[in-house]
């Protein structure tokens, strides 16, 4: 599930993502400094950006605290100094006079404008899974999470949807197959087997009470891992074939110098015969 925030198009439009990269030593001050430095491209500067969040970035719960914040209001407290926040004003002031004439030059219009323009180009995507046990407490505790975003659920594939992702993954890689039916009953057989295995994980939900999810990621990753393993395997047995041919040479060959030495054998019996014979006259 993933929770956005005005979200369409943003790629199309060419804002730029952002992540945070936590590490052990990211803290909340470097959170903060992050947070600072969107705020200051998406309102200052008028650049459009998208804050991307995921679980894994929930080092500290105060991370949700100052989204919940940013979600609700659009203000953090102790985010932006006065003197910074001062300098910022009075440098929309200008933009603000070239966009809204009419509009009065108060600190409150400016600052109005400033919370318009972060409206307007800051954008945060929120992927969180509901199957963290963490998920329903913080969005109870952080109520801003869910109510500010726009909720996207990602439901269940149909076969058809299945059937037709597989093909264009499957139908231009290189199979020995004897005939287009094998191919095409294999594009098949793999859709059916993660529908199946989406079937089995409501079975297992109904009687264990435990969810276990299967998603398109998961379809594309058993795809993609088929292909490895085939490629992987194909050349194995292109390697045991080719070792299989070269010892087969050589047995033939090895069959054509023992018939050639069979034959100078003969010769050579022949040969001790008659010498033998001669032998035989002198005595």
């Amino acid at each position: 599930m993933i929770l956005a925030q005005r979200t369409p198009y943003l790629f199309f439009l060419g804002y730029k993502y952002f992540q945070i990269s936590v590490s052990r030593t990211y803290t909340l001050n470097n959170f903060m400094d992050d947070l600072r430095n969107i705020y200051r491209s998406a309102g200052r500067l008028g650049q459009g950006i998208v804050f991307i969040f995921t679980d894994n970035d929930i080092k500290d719960d105060q991370f949700l605290e100052y989204l919940n914040n940013v979600l609700s209001s659009g203000e953090v407290s102790g985010l932006i100094t006065r003197e910074e926040m001062d300098e910022t004003l009075s440098e929309l002031s200008v933009k603000m006079k070239k966009e809204y004439p009419k509009r009065l030059l108060t600190n409150e219009n400016l600052l109005n404008y400033y919370r318009e323009r972060l409206r307007k180009n800051l954008h945060i995507v929120l992927c969180f899974s509901p199957d963290n046990r963490k998920f329903r407490e913080r969005a109870l505790k952080f109520p801003a999470l869910v109510s500010g975003c726009t909720i996207d659920w990602f439901y269940r594939w149909p076969l058809d949807a299945l059937i037709d992702v597989s093909n264009v993954y499957l139908n231009r890689f290189d199979i020995l197959v004897t005939s287009n039916t094998i191919k095409k009953n294999l594009i098949e057989i793999m859709a059916d087997i993660h529908d199946d295995v989406s079937r089995i994980c409501e079975n297992y939900y109904d009687k264990f009470r435990r969810r276990t999810y299967v998603t398109p990621k998961s379809f594309l990753s058993f795809i993609n891992a088929f292909k490895l393993y085939y490629q992987k395997q194909r050349e194995y047995f292109e390697k045991e074939k080719q070792k299989m041919k070269t010892g087969v040479q050589k047995l033939f060959e090895a069959a054509e110098q023992v018939q050639k030495i069979t034959q100078e054998l003969i010769t050579k019996e022949k040969d001790m015969a008659i010498a033998n014979m001669e032998a035989e006259k002198v005595r």
